[in-house]
């Protein structure tokens, strides 16, 4: 995963916390799939002004909730980190 990519690129303080939670999501899902425990995660979303393509809007409490009833609906889903702009 490359932690950089919508962060500039002297953002060591975002680019660290993205990764200290990729790593910690992929080695938790990991260590808890023999005891078929899915492990994911919501990331922090992504500054709109820093991508070249904005989305239309912020993520809403409606989009969080979506996507965690995605997360739960989907069983093979493990290890994710989905961020939300």
């Amino acid at each position: 995963m490359h932690v950089l990519h919508a962060s500039k690129t002297n953002d060591w303080k975002t680019a660290r916390d993205a990764t200290v939670l990729w790593a910690h999501v992929r080695h938790a899902a990991l260590a808890w799939a023999p005891r078929r425990l899915r492990i994911n995660a919501i990331g922090i979303g992504i500054n709109p002004a820093q991508l070249s393509h904005a989305p239309a809007a912020p993520a809403t409490q409606a989009d969080i909730a979506a996507t965690v009833l995605a997360m739960w609906q989907l069983p093979s889903m493990t290890g994710q980190v989905i961020r939300l702009g």
